[in-house]
C-alpha cells in the first residue's frame, strides 16, 4: 500500500535537523530552523501558496504560506513551531524516521513536525481540491518555540493574523483551550573567594543560593500549592531547574546563580508572579544578605478561550466528523496559542501525537494520528468558508 503523503512528508521534515540550541552555546546548521525553512517554503510554493521567509534570528526563520481566497473571506491561522529540542541521550537514531508498529519514530516526529505535516497537506489538499473553500488561509511555521516563543512573537508584530486559530500541538486529536503559561528568571547571590583551606576568610555564594532555593521550595508549598486549582489546566507551581557557581572546588566560590520556573494558570500574570516571589524572599530571615533577580528570560501567559468560540465548535465539528469524537481539555504546559490569543486571534490547540512521547528518548507519533489530522485539518478550513 502507498504511503499516506503527511506520512512521506513528515518523514522527509523529521530528517531535517532543525534542533534548538536551547540558549547554549551552540551554532551551525544543526541547530537552526533554515534548512526546515527551505523546505517548508519549497513545499508551500508547489501548489501556488504565497509564502514569505522572516530572519528573526540569524539563519533562524520563520516562513509564512498564505492561500487569499480574497479580502472579504475570513481568515483561518494556522500555526505550527519547526524547532525541536536537543538529541541528548535518546536511544532511536533521531533523525533517520522510521515507521514501525504504526508509529513513526525520531526527534521532532511528535513535537511537532506531525502537526506541521498534516497542516501543509491540508493546505495542499485545499488548494488542489474541488470546491475551494472561500476561506483564507495562512500558515506560519514558527521557530523557536522550545525556548523563548520568539518566531511566533516576531511574526504577530510583523502582522501575521487570523480571524481564528488553529495551534499544532501534540494533543492526542483533542481541543485545547487552556494551559498554563510560565516565567522563568535568575536569582545571583555574590559572596567572597578565598582558598578553600582558609574557608572561614572568604563569603560562599552557593551556601546563599542553598538558603534561597530552600525558600522557595517552602513558598512552592506553603504559598503555591493550597491555592485554588484552575479547573482545566490545575495549580500553579515553581521550580528551580538549574543551579550553576564557583570556579574550582578548592576555591570558596563567589558567585552562584539559579534558574527558576514559575508556572501559571489562567488569571495570573507574570510580572505580579515575579514580584510575589521576590517580595517572599525578601521577607525570609535566614535570607540576610543581598541577592539580585535578573529580568526574565521568558514570560508566556497562560491561555483560555471559552468552548463556545466559532474555532473550537466548528474543530469539535470537524472531529466528530473525521475521527468519531471530539473533547474539549486543558493541559499543564504552554504554547505558541498564548501569543496567539493574546493578539486577539481565538485559537485552539490541535494536533496528532501524545505530549508524553514529546521530548522522549524514543519519541514517536501514531502514524494514523497524523494521517487523521490532516484530514481534520482541511475539513475545518471547509466548514469555515
Amino acid at each position: 500500500m502507498t504511503p499516506d503523503e503527511t506520512i512521506l512528508v513528515l518523514k522527509d521534515l523529521v530528517s531535517i535537523r532543525s534542533t534548538n540550541p536551547m540558549g547554549r552555546d551552540l551554532a551551525g546548521p544543526d541547530y537552526s530552523e533554515a534548512a526546515m525553512a527551505d523546505y517548508v517554503q519549497s513545499f508551500l510554493r508547489s501548489f501556488g501558496a504565497d509564502t514569505e521567509r522572516q530572519e528573526v534570528l540569524p539563519g533562524r526563520p520563520n516562513v509564512i504560506g498564505r492561500l487569499e481566497a480574497g479580502p472579504k473571506a475570513p481568515t483561518l491561522m494556522l500555526e505550527a513551531h519547526m524547532d525541536t529540542v536537543l538529541v541528548e541521550n535518546m536511544t532511536i537514531p533521531p533523525f533517520d524516521p522510521v515507521v514501525r508498529g504504526g508509529r513513526l519514530y525520531g526527534r521532532g516526529s511528535c513535537d511537532t513536525k506531525a502537526s506541521l505535516a498534516s497542516m501543509l497537506v491540508a493546505m495542499k489538499r485545499l488548494a488542489r481540491g474541488a470546491g475551494r473553500p472561500r476561506l483564507n488561509l495562512v500558515l506560519a511555521a514558527t521557530m523557536d518555540e522550545e525556548f523563548q516563543f520568539t518566531g511566533i512573537t516576531h511574526a504577530l508584530q510583523r502582522g501575521v493574523r487570523g480571524d481564528l486559530g488553529v495551534c499544532g500541538e501534540p494533543t492526542d486529536l483533542d481541543l485545547v483551550i487552556a494551559h498554563k503559561g510560565a516565567v522563568r528568571w535568575k536569582i545571583h547571590t555574590a559572596g567572597r573567594s578565598t582558598h578553600s583551606s582558609r574557608c572561614d576568610d572568604g563569603v560562599n555564594a552557593i551556601y546563599r543560593i542553598a538558603r534561597i532555593v530552600t525558600a522557595l521550595e517552602r513558598y512552592h508549598e506553603m504559598v503555591l500549592r493550597p491555592r485554588p486549582a484552575h479547573p482545566l489546566v490545575g495549580g500553579p507551581t515553581l521550580s528551580v531547574g538549574r543551579v550553576l557557581g564557583g570556579q574550582t572546588v578548592n576555591t570558596v566560590p563567589d558567585w552562584s546563580y539559579i534558574e527558576i520556573d514559575r508556572r501559571l494558570i489562567p488569571g495570573e500574570m507574570p510580572d505580579q508572579a515575579l514580584a510575589d516571589v521576590e517580595d517572599y524572599l525578601r521577607r525570609q530571615q535566614e535570607i540576610d544578605f543581598d541577592f539580585r533577580m535578573e529580568t526574565p528570560f521568558m514570560k508566556s501567559p497562560p491561555m483560555e478561550i471559552s468552548e463556545q468560540e466559532r474555532v473550537v465548535q466548528t474543530a469539535a465539528a470537524a472531529c466528530r466528523a473525521i475521527n468519531g469524537r471530539s473533547r474539549a481539555v486543558g493541559v499543564p504546559y504552554g504554547t505558541d496559542a498564548s501569543k496567539m490569543v493574546a493578539a486577539g486571534i481565538p485559537t485552539v490547540i490541535f494536533g496528532p501525537g501524545n505530549i508524553l512521547q514529546a521530548h522522549s528518548a524514543d519519541e514517536y507519533v501514531e502514524a494514523r494520528q497524523v494521517e487523521l489530522a490532516a484530514h481534520i485539518h482541511e475539513e475545518i478550513a471547509r466548514r469555515l468558508g
